[in-house]
């Protein structure tokens, strides 16, 4: 018989360890900022033989284990205890410390204090040979009856974690191996899975085959839950079993509704196929069955099971369960503020504050060089120059050292960072008005959503408060003739085993453009809008003559300029002009004052004198598109003199565009949204790409545009092959290791509310570097993946597992928002 034998109940849902939030201790080493050391609770890994983590059917008559070999131990900030012969090898920004014949970690900090050491890979690899072999596995059944071998194993491996430099760069795997047997099991009976001796840390598993309690990989649900009166509630099944392709099922197979606490029936139906494997445009390769209970409204938390096979991860159908994720969302958003500390009792992510002006750091000016330029120092200060000789700068970065002044920007504070470092970028410059919007949208939801954080007392709603963090940071960044810088970042990326708060590159603002100034300006327009009808009358005076001052400004620029992309990139095909964000100042500077001359502005810059236009011009054009911004704003305003024709021509696009959003969102494998010739790649499978559809709905009512919008919802939050709501935090599974180097170098999960970029089609174009470095450790081939399982939780591939507060998190939480706040 077997070593050790480990039972059903003694699996995790398929989360080696989920990180949880545990104690955090934190040392101080020094009187500066970068001298504080955050150390998280980390739960311990694999270190020995390989490990299963679930077992299940994948079908009547096939099992599916889920096995992890391996794990990464994370290096940790210690103090750096210097040893003679040691050695400081530079390599870009970075500052490794070589002892002997090794790098041990990185140093942290200017003073160089403190020591980062380098990452681990412990355990034991799986023997695949032998893990794909069929003699080595014996499925018996308990309790009488006669069980079954094997007749042939799949498997499908991908990587999960990872380490990085100055470690070898290796990761831990995750393998499914699924065992197809010569028959069904019969449902009811217990199994044990005996496993060659050896090959894994137990020589045997045991389950029991009741499909209402069994959990099945390939059953997929929405697990943020369904609100009652949701026009659809779907569930689905699907199985790629990797070298042995996709799993049917029998048309018509029946499912039930189960009561998570009772386990009794509440509902039943018939599964229906809706996609073929084989079927054009099918991305899951594999057959697609629905399961569909939007007849069904009773509260509760329910599992989807499917007969012969399993059930799906537990969900909640309940009034709140949009709230309960748009509030988490939310939270992530707060979190992600600059220059503020982090900590109990609003998170229990604990993070010093970084980047504040009272903790010394300076902010200095980034300016391009100008033919015949006056009154900007060029010759840096000594420390500065010496600083930027340290270090190379690549890239982008190396344009913005080069046009470094010895200008200081006072007051240089707040924004988003905006991913997993810390810069704030210009592109978050429209972020603001997507809150206000779904604030002007659903204000009676307005008093019921907090927060929980600190300005939640304030007596302004907290997603108002959300609203002004950038537009308060842009107004900071605005300088006495009116311009504004749009941006704050640092020298590189950050240094390895750096924190935010230990930044030791140099930090500039930069940005100072009539597109920035333009956008700048409609924002405050719309702040002072919302304090004007909300008894805030000084309040929105001071919000409208910055918005004026940044308009003036930018007008001035125009004469004899070309396109600077309003934030954007020069010269990327697409990018917005000023002349675009000059289109949006004007019309939220229309709707707030009325004023005939905003209107004319607005009327001879707008596209949609043409009513055959787009009503934006992509997927991210809420952020990309002023023109389509500005197009919604009118739409929205009632004053004496509006165009009604121009309306009109909005409001044709606007539907045309959510009635072909809803042509595409149903002809997707899980009803993701984004529009045809959406590639699946970064956010196309995490969030929900609704925001025309929300338009659409809030304008008209109509039930087809709801239905879309919760449709284009299910992927993201978990009804997916991974069964992963790419949401932190949200859900049964989530993902463990984002891109997060304060995360990382503290150890810590990351806070709930976090949209990482999701599943990357192999296929698609313009992959990132690190791509071919994971890809390479797929089996089978990454050629044969499906780009809805195409998704890999590791913590340096960045357009997967790193997010944006603009392109990733901040569409999650208005499409969440809004169906939360729905009447």
């Amino acid at each position: 018989m077997s070593r050790s034998l480990l039972s059903l109940a003694a699996l995790s849902v398929g989360i080696l360890h989920p990180k949880v939030a545990g104690q955090v201790q934190v040392t101080r080493i020094g009187p500066a900022s970068a001298d504080i050391i955050v150390e998280g609770t980390v739960e311990p890994g694999i270190t020995g033989k390989p490990e299963v983590l679930h077992v299940g059917m994948a079908a009547p008559d096939a099992v599916a284990l889920t096995i992890r070999a391996q794990s990464v131990e994370h290096g940790r900030q210690v103090p750096y205890e210097a040893q003679p012969g040691d050695e400081i090898v530079t390599w870009r920004q970075h500052r490794f410390v070589r002892r002997g014949d090794a790098r041990i970690g990185a140093l942290v900090g200017a003073a160089g204090k403190i020591l980062c050491t380098a990452d681990r890979l412990a355990g034991e690899p799986l023997d695949t040979r032998s893990a794909d072999q069929p003699d080595s596995y014996r499925i018996v059944a308990e309790r009488g009856g006669e069980g079954a071998v094997p007749v042939a194993v799949f498997r499908k491996s991908k990587p999960v974690d990872c380490t990085r430099g100055p470690a070898p760069e290796t990761s831990a795997m995750e393998h499914t191996v699924t065992l197809r047997l010569g028959r069904p099991l019969e449902p009811g009976k217990g199994y044990a899975i005996h496993i060659r001796p050896g090959l894994l840390a137990r020589d045997a598993v045991t389950f029991e085959l009741d499909p209402a309690r069994l959990r099945s990989e390939a059953v997929h649900v929405n697990q943020v839950g369904f609100r009652p009166d949701d026009p659809v509630k779907l569930a689905f099944v699907s199985f790629w079993a990797g070298t042995g392709g996709p799993l049917e099922y029998a048309a018509g197979t029946a499912f039930q509704l189960v009561d998570d606490k009772t386990g009794g029936v509440v509902f039943s139906g018939k599964a229906t196929l809706a996609k073929r494997a084989d079927e054009q445009g099918n991305k899951t390769r594999a057959d697609i069955h629905e399961l569909d209970f939007s007849a069904f409204r009773t509260p509760g938390t329910y599992r989807v099971s499917l007969d012969g096979v399993g059930c799906s991860f537990p969900f909640e159908i309940g009034p709140d369960v949009w709230k309960t994720a748009f509030v988490k969302s939310m939270r992530g958003l707060y979190c992600q503020r600059s220059g503020i500390a982090l900590g109990p009792p609003h998170t229990p992510f604990v993070r010093p504050r970084g980047f504040h002006p009272d903790d010394g750091v300076t902010v200095y000016v980034s300016e391009p060089r100008s033919p015949g330029e006056q009154g900007i120092d060029r010759e840096l200060n000594p420390g500065l120059r010496a600083l930027v000789a340290s270090y190379e700068a690549t890239g982008r970065f190396q344009r913005w050292v080069q046009d470094l002044t010895n200008r200081v920007a006072p007051d240089a504070w707040g924004g988003y960072m905006d991913a997993g470092d810390w810069d704030r970028r210009p592109d978050h410059a429209l972020m603001p008005l997507l809150l206000f919007d779904l604030a002007e949208m659903l204000p009676d939801s307005l008093e019921h959503w907090t927060f929980g954080t600190p300005d939640s007392a304030d007596g302004v709603p907290d997603l108002i408060n959300e609203a002004l963090w950038e537009v308060d940071f842009l107004r900071r960044m605005q300088q006495a003739d009116g311009s504004v810088y749009g941006a704050i970042e640092s020298g590189e990326h950050p240094r390895r085993g750096e924190a935010s708060w230990q930044e030791s590159l140099p930090i500039f603002a930069y940005a100072r453009t009539p597109g920035v100034a333009f956008s700048y300006a409609a924002d405050a327009a719309r702040a002072a809008l919302w304090f004007q009808t909300h008894d805030g009358p000084d309040t929105a005076r001071g919000y409208r003559e910055s918005a004026l001052r940044a308009f003036a400004w930018a007008e001035s620029q125009l004469v004899g300029e070309g396109p600077d992309g309003a934030g954007r990139r020069p010269g990327r095909p697409g990018a917005a002009g000023p002349q675009d964000a000059r289109c949006l100042a004007a019309a939220e500077l229309y709707r707030l004052t009325g004023d005939g001359k905003w209107h004319e502005i607005f009327l001879t810059t707008t596209r949609f004198r043409d009513p055959s236009v787009p009503f934006l011009t992509s997927h991210l054009g809420h952020l990309t598109d002023p023109q389509g911004v500005a197009a919604w704003t009118y739409l929205r305003t009632e004053h004496p003199g509006i165009d009604r024709a121009m309306q009109g021509n909005i409001r044709t696009a606007l539907l045309r565009d959510a009635d072909r959003d809803l042509s595409f969102t149903a002809s997707t494998d899980f009803h993701w949204s984004g529009g045809p010739g959406r590639e699946i790649k970064w956010g196309a499978l995490s969030k929900p790409e609704s925001h025309n559809l929300v338009r659409a709905h809030f304008l008209t009512g109509d039930p087809k545009y709801l239905r879309g919008i919760v449709l284009s919802a299910l992927t993201g939050a978990g009804a997916n092959p991974v069964n992963m709501c790419y949401v932190t935090g949200v859900g049964s599974r989530w993902p463990q290791h984002p891109l997060h180097e304060d995360a990382y170098v503290t150890g810590q999960p990351l806070y709930e509310g976090v949209t990482v970029g999701g599943p990357i089609d192999p296929a698609s174009r313009g992959k990132h570097p690190n791509a071919a470095r994971f890809e390479r450790m797929l089996y089978p081939p990454v050629q044969a993946w499906p780009a809805t399982e195409s998704y890999y939780d590791v913590f340096t591939y960045a357009p997967m597992n790193e997010f944006t507060v603009h392109q990733t998190m901040l569409p999650t939480s208005f499409a969440w928002g809004y169906l939360a706040g729905r009447k």
